[in-house]
């Protein structure tokens, strides 16, 4: 594992392979990716590189901020009224291109998940000269209404740990809130996962301050109809974090998107679907490298 002066990250597999990058979600660490996910990339010769987003894991944490409440944040935007955070999500795809900078990378494919997904849209549409292909998985465009969690999960979301119930117990329970019910996982193996993140590094606050960022986003429709290089939009028709419909609206603005509902499949990414999760990124990464050389001459 390497820290440049952004980011904590780990880069993996053949160093002549094809790059990938990672963006995970809120409040997750580089280590939140599936082993099982991570090792189907680098076994089928993709260069894998993952890292903490800002306020996660290793990565710089930004306790000197001052944060606005969940609810104001939320009623700003609603309302149309500006308010100060911490940092944007334009300032964390800027920490992804500071990572392919520090690692002499001209550009990558790039995959993000939940909020990565977000910063990953960000990324292919600011930054384009950086960005192979783009891969959005269960996420959304910021349009309000659409993306939205059922109102179970947005209330565990935010909620303080219950009385009687340790952090590692709650995380636990949520996470199974939003799991793939035709997939399911067993407690004890999200209760691994969970630990492993805990022992590593928890940031209660940097949640909060990631929530502001993607709270106070703008809609991002503009700025995803303008993106060009080969796009994957997968989705768990079971999502009860982002509803699908918040990656139908992502397909909209991205026309030519190519856009993949998966039934059963909830907020994570399934064991069982890894079969068609290399199938779509290895087409989705080829048709980058052939856009790639086609735009270049």
């Amino acid at each position: 594992m390497s820290n440049d002066p952004r980011s904590a990250y780990l880069d993996e597999g053949d160093k002549n392979g094809t790059p990938l990058i990672l963006i995970t979600g809120i409040n997750q660490q580089l280590i939140s990716w599936p082993d099982h996910f991570v090792d189907t990339l680098i076994k089928n010769g993709f260069r894998v590189i993952r890292f903490d987003n800002r306020d996660s894991g290793l990565s710089r944490s930004y306790d000197e901020c001052t944060c606005p409440s969940f609810h104001r944040v939320t009623l700003s935007r609603f309302f149309g009224i500006p308010v100060k955070v911490p940092y944007s999500l334009q300032d964390m795809a800027s920490d992804a291109v500071g990572l392919l900078d520090s690692l002499s990378l001209s550009k990558a494919h790039v995959i993000g998940i939940s909020m990565g997904g977000m910063i990953a849209q960000v990324l292919a549409g600011n930054y384009p000269e950086k960005v192979l292909s783009l891969t959005s998985i269960n996420s959304s465009t910021g349009k309000l209404g659409k993306g939205l969690p059922t109102l179970e999960v947005s209330k565990a979301m935010i909620s303080p740990t219950p009385k009687g119930m340790t952090p590692v117990e709650n995380s636990v329970r949520v996470r199974q809130m939003f799991g793939s019910p035709k997939y399911p996982e067993s407690d004890e193996e999200v209760r691994k996962s969970v630990i492993s993140e805990h022992q590593r590094a928890r940031n209660v606050k940097g949640y909060f301050r990631q929530m502001a960022a993607v709270r106070s986003a703008p809609n991002r429709n503009k700025l995803l109809s303008q993106i060009k290089v080969p796009t994957l939009i997968i989705h768990g028709l079971e999502d009860k974090l982002i509803n699908v419909n918040g990656g139908i609206e992502t397909k909209k603005y991205i026309k030519h998107a190519n856009f993949v509902a998966f039934e059963g499949m909830g907020h994570n990414l399934p064991r069982e679907l890894n079969p068609k999760f290399l199938e779509l990124i290895s087409d989705i990464t080829k048709k980058g490298e052939l856009y790639e050389e086609n735009n270049a001459q």
